[in-house]
């Protein structure tokens, strides 16, 4: 806007320089009044412009308050149902620990029934949907905490979903072992964890989503209510943790 008034300006300015006198120094009037009532229009113009922009800039920010406020609405419920769709892994991936015998080997006699019984837990369709909502038009930082958590969740429902595969083939070439089936579990955990973090905010409270703990991985294996013994799920977590102290280093290229 500046820039227009700045070239307007100086263009009337230029013309008026050059017409505005007569040969014999005599003022030509209407050449002035022309020039005055340019920047008048000039003036009036931008000013029209710059409440058009304005209000479409407020039209914008409220539908986005508007979208954000509706997505939020229905976070409580996709979180809900990540819950749900967690604890159902952990209490699956524990029948199928079962399976490994004393020695560590594992009892394939028995996974036909544990996998018959157990079909690979799914999302509701409408959950991505809302957290993608909340992702595009919340603030940044629960942005950021929902983000991790769809990623996370890409990353559990794959490795879930392979290990799954791998054990129906049976082709004696993929095996799996107790400690896959343990971090199968772990994931579920630490994707309930997440989800649990963010139904305060969710709630419509303003605070920061804090980083997934100790505390958190235990709630949410003793939650699955599957475990035999706290000793387990005590093993679990100190598993996770020590994970999460010492992560593997990035493969170079």
């Amino acid at each position: 806007m500046g820039w227009i008034a700045f070239t307007l300006i100086t263009y009337v300015s230029v013309i008026a320089d050059i017409m505005l006198w007569y040969s014999d120094g005599r003022v030509q009037w209407e050449t002035l009044l022309t020039g005055i009532a340019a920047v008048i229009a000039a003036g009036l113009t931008i000013v029209k412009l710059s409440q058009q922009i304005n209000q479409t800039e407020q039209l914008a920010a409220d539908h986005r308050r508007r979208r954000a406020r509706a997505a939020r609405a229905m976070l409580p419920l996709a979180l809900s149902e990540i819950g749900e769709y967690s604890t159902d892994c952990i209490i699956g991936s524990y029948a199928l620990r079962l399976c490994f015998q004393d020695d560590g080997t594992f009892d394939w006699s028995r996974v036909d029934t544990t996998l018959a019984a157990w079909p690979i837990p799914r999302l509701p369709e409408n959950v991505l949907p809302v957290l993608k909502e909340c992702i595009e038009f919340c603030d940044d930082s629960p942005a950021e905490s929902l983000a991790v958590l769809v990623r996370h969740f890409q990353v559990q429902n794959l490795r879930l979903a392979q290990d799954i595969s791998w054990l129906r083939r049976n082709d004696g070439v993929h095996s799996i072992s107790l400690t896959d089936i343990e971090l199968r579990m772990l994931d579920a955990a630490e994707l309930y964890a997440r989800a649990g973090l963010l139904l305060p905010f969710a709630r419509g409270e303003a605070v920061e989503v804090s980083e997934v703990g100790r505390h958190q991985i235990d709630n949410a294996l003793s939650f699955a209510s599957c475990f035999t013994n706290v000793g387990e799920i005590d093993e679990l977590v100190d598993r996770w943790q020590f994970a999460r102290d010492h992560p593997m280093p990035k493969p170079k290229y």
